[in-house]
This record gives C-alpha cells, sequence and structure tokens, in this order.
C-alpha cells in the first residue's frame, strides 16, 4: 500500500499539532526532538542529528500504525540517491510509458514506449509529477514501477550470482538504506527474489478530495474505510459484507477550513504489466 504523502491525519507528540500531513510527521518531530535537545544542553551536532531522526522515524511509525491498525514488522528507509544508486548497481531498470512525458522541474524526458533507465534517468522517472494528470498519485505509481522492476531485476538478472552485482547492492544498502535492528539486507534480497512468478499488486490509498486546512493545500480521506481496506487485506478482520448506503464515514478534522470545491481525486491508472513484463505507468 502507498499512503498519498499529503493526507492530513491524526498526529500525537507533536507541540502545537493534532492533525498534519502524513508526510510532515517525521520533520515536526524531527525539529521538535532537536530543539528540546538543544534546550537541555546538548551541543554535539552528531547526537542531535542521530537522536532526532530517530525520533523523527519513530513519530513516522507511531502516525502509519495509526491510520492503518496494522502492525509494522520492517522499517526502511530509503535516501533519495538510493534511486540512483540502485539503478546503477543493477546496470539500469527497465519501466514502460504509455504516453510521452517532458517535464523541466524533474528532467523526465521520455518518449512513450519501453525504457532501460540509467541512474539519471531513474532518479527524474519516481520524482516527476509535474505534467502528470494526477499530480503526486502518478509520481507514486512510477515509484511503484521502479519497485516492481528492481523486484524483477533481483529475480532474472543473475545478481545473486554475480558478486560484483551483489556486493554494489549491499554498498549500496549500507549507505543509502537505512533499516530497522535484526534486518539483514542480503537475506531480505534473497527473498525479494524468490516472489518472481507470483502476483505483487501495488494499492494507492484513496483520497476522498482536495482542501484547504490553515493555508495548505491537503488531502482529504476517510480513516475508517482506509484501515478497514488495509486490515481486510491483511487479514485481520474478514471482508465486510457489501453496504446498502455507499456514503463513507467522515472523521472529524480540526483547524480552519475551506469548503472543498474540487471534484473527486483521480487516483489514476495502477501500474500495469506489458507483455514483456515490464511495468508500465501513464
Amino acid at each position: 500500500f502507498s499512503i498519498p504523502r499529503d493526507d492530513y491525519v491524526p498526529v500525537v507528540g507533536i507541540d502545537g499539532y493534532d492533525h498534519a500531513k502524513i508526510k510532515e510527521a517525521y520533520g515536526l518531530k524531527k525539529a521538535q526532538t532537536e530543539q528540546h535537545l538543544i534546550d537541555a544542553g546538548v551541543t554535539d551536532q552528531a547526537t542531535l542529528e542521530s537522536r532526532s531522526r530517530d525520533a523523527g522515524r519513530a513519530e513516522t511509525l507511531q502516525t502509519v500504525r495509526a491510520l492503518t491498525g496494522v502492525p509494522i514488522d520492517r522499517f526502511a528507509e530509503v535516501s533519495l540517491v538510493g534511486f540512483y544508486d540502485i539503478t546503477k548497481a543493477l546496470g539500469g531498470v527497465q519501466v514502460c510509458l504509455n504516453h510521452a512525458v517532458s517535464d523541466s522541474y524533474s528532467g523526465a524526458h521520455f518518449a512513450a514506449g519501453v525504457h532501460t533507465l540509467n541512474a539519471a534517468q531513474a532518479l527524474a522517472f519516481v520524482r516527476q509529477r509535474h505534467g502528470l494528470d494526477n499530480g503526486d498519485l502518478d509520481r507514486t505509481h512510477r515509484q511503484q514501477a521502479f519497485l516492481l522492476s528492481v523486484t524483477h531485476a533481483l529475480s532474472s538478472s543473475g545478481v545473486f550470482g554475480d558478486l560484483n552485482k551483489l556486493d554494489a547492492l549491499v554498498t549500496v544498502a549500507q549507505r543509502d538504506v537505512t533499516l530497522s535492528a535484526g534486518w539483514n539486507v542480503v537475506d531480505y534480497a534473497h527473498r525479494i527474489g524468490d516472489i518472481n512468478g507470483q502476483s505483487t499488486r501495488f494499492t494507492t490509498l484513496p483520497v476522498q478530495r482536495y482542501d484547504t486546512i490553515d493555508g495548505q493545500d491537503v488531502n482529504i480521506i476517510d480513516p475508517t474505510a482506509i484501515r478497514t481496506q488495509v486490515q481486510t487485506a491483511f487479514g485481520l478482520i474478514p471482508p465486510a459484507p457489501t453496504s446498502a448506503d455507499p456514503r463513507p464515514s467522515v472523521e472529524a478534522l480540526s483547524g480552519t477550513a475551506t469548503t472543498g470545491v474540487d471534484p473527486t481525486p483521480d487516483q489514476g491508472a495502477p501500474v500495469t504489466t506489458s507483455a514483456f513484463g515490464v511495468p508500465c505507468v501513464d
């Protein structure tokens, strides 16, 4: 499941906030923790950075758990340059576009069709949101396609039999990826490789509408529906019977909001797979 970054959700433990965009949970908690440490007399920059980042990660996990109602067993934080380095280590990743795109902001300039992206192109591909019908939601699909392509490359390109490629991937993981304790990245990479032939499906959690709260553009969501959807998918609750009332529940939001006038957001076409097994996006 992918969670749109502008979803407006409850947060706890952040001074002055009871709701925020879900992407802000990390940064707000990090800044608050760093200031508290400074006020307590901590001056070492490495300590400030390490402890405040750990607090931001913990806040993100807590916020996602509260939204979805499911436990989180593993956590990986990938820096933006990680997309670049992973692609470089694999010797390129394959994706296809249903339509040509040209975006000066991200540097994504691709014709329609199948592409083997080099490292710089992959970074532009996963960053693009301008010039797309659904903005951030379409960028999410690009990142999903990248992950599918990496999974396919791990299972089909002989990475585990190529010590140079495997060493390059481990180096990337050590440099660009923060993992929760006890997570063996090499063993996990092998497990990803074993996914080949199985069905992998990405779902972007639904947005009801767009709105403006306290001067910020946000996504309004239905938390009850999202928890039900995710918990059902993970087998934590049985599928609900079909209801005769199609109206979703809406959780009360705080802050000063304007009346939403935008149409219901288009979640965009999901990632599909071409006849050649390459993930495709609009």
